[in-house]
């Protein structure tokens, strides 16, 4: 996931790539990484969606 922000806001040419990620778990989130990306709305890392859920261990 990636709003590229970083990217077009480093004044050094190149110096950031974004790489999406397919498999595996979001070690930010702890969930089960989709192979095709939501929408912001959708997505869990959004505060406002019904879907979002902390990972083990974690509070609001």
């Amino acid at each position: 996931m990636g709003c590229n922000l970083c990217v077009a806001a480093c004044p050094i040419p190149d110096c950031i790539q974004l790489e999406r990620w397919t498999e595996g778990v979001d070690p930010r989130t702890g969930l089960t990484i989709q192979k095709e990306p939501l929408c912001w709305p959708d997505h869990p890392n959004n505060p406002e969606c019904a879907l979002a859920t902390l990972p083990a261990g974690r509070e609001a």
